[in-house]
């Protein structure tokens, strides 16, 4: 359970470095303890609602969840049409600000099957332990108010993904509000609740609202952890390119003593098209790929300092070899 380092990261980063730099080590730890409290309690509070975004019924108790905890904090509303799930937009103006941050938050989650849960209610969030023979088991709310273990675990549907990242950024203007500092930037956050869909409709409400989005810089809060549990600031991510292939063979199956070797065989048509777009060592080979990718040697060696632990990554993923291009996971 470590709820709170992300939450002070985005402190960090929101915070004018003036500001910043007034509060000590020792007062960032007490305001910790005080708001890791308040941020479970909204935390426990979001999980219990259902995010299925097949459900609309569950996604408008969501929303109106999202507008009340978002109000609440001195933000003010828009719920936004997008022809299937809404976005939600919280806005607020900070006076004397000169520049705005964009902040893109998801609340969905995917489907569950209750019966696979070892729990009664995949929405009813559940803190536990791990015993020596590796089992989790249940242990009760209450022992947050001693001694934490950092191993403990808290279980429910979209815990991590991605009602966490929300939970963080409401406890982070918590915290400034504790702490009577103003965020040194205006804030928009955009609250996606089909994001397990893919967003279907995200693009279109984006180009029809662009005025009511405009911002300085985008901050994205999705995505996993760093395996060394760090605090941690992306300024990339890896990106996909979907392509839909279609091949084509006999009329009906053939069987291989008949027309084998000469009737083609559409899955072999399929393999050798795949193969042809990655070298043996897993370097691109469709032309223009990689035109216009450029990165400098300072951003090289800020990511050379990302603390990655090769050997126990692969260990991780069970594998020998990679399809590494670069001198480094960061740079592949």
């Amino acid at each position: 359970m470590r709820l709170y380092l992300p939450v002070l990261c985005f402190f960090a980063f929101i915070v004018p470095p003036a500001s910043a730099q007034e509060l000590s080590p020792q007062t960032i730890r007490s305001m910790t303890m005080a708001q890791t409290h308040k941020a479970l309690e909204t935390y426990r509070d979001l999980l219990s609602l259902p995010n299925d975004t097949h459900n609309q019924d569950d996604i408008g108790k969501l929303v109106d969840w999202l507008d009340g905890a978002f109000s609440a904090r001195g933000f003010d509303i828009e719920v936004l049409d997008t022809g299937g799930s809404p976005l939600v937009l919280a806005q607020m103006t900070v006076p004397g600000a000169t520049r705005t941050a964009l902040v893109y938050l998801q609340a969905d989650g995917q489907p569950v099957d209750p019966a696979l849960w070892q729990q009664d209610n995949p929405y009813k969030a559940t803190l536990k332990a791990q015993g020596d023979n590796g089992m989790w088991q249940t242990i009760p709310w209450s022992s947050l108010r001693g001694k934490q273990d950092m191993d403990w675990r808290i279980f429910a549907r979209s815990a991590s993904d991605s009602k966490g990242p929300v939970t963080q950024f409401l406890s982070a203007i918590d915290a400034l509000a504790a702490a009577n500092i103003k965020p040194g930037y205006n804030l928009k956050v955009v609250i996606d609740t089909e994001e397990e869909e893919g967003s279907p409709h995200l693009p279109a409400t984006v180009v029809k609202n662009k005025a009511k989005l405009a911002a300085d810089f985008l901050l994205i809060f999705d995505g996993p952890p760093h395996a060394s549990n760090r605090p941690t600031v992306v300024f990339g991510a890896r990106g996909i390119a979907t392509i839909t292939l279609t091949t084509h063979g006999p009329s009906a199956p053939q069987h291989s003593g008949h027309y084998g070797n000469y009737v083609p065989n559409p899955a072999l048509g399929l393999s050798r098209i795949l193969t042809s777009m990655k070298s043996p060592d897993g370097r691109v080979v469709i032309p223009g790929f990689y035109d216009g990718i450029e990165i400098s040697d300072a951003v090289k060696a800020q990511l050379a300092r990302v603390p990655d632990d090769i050997t126990a990554l692969h260990k991780q993923l069970g594998i020998a070899e990679t399809d590494q291009v670069a001198e480094s996971l960061q740079l592949a």
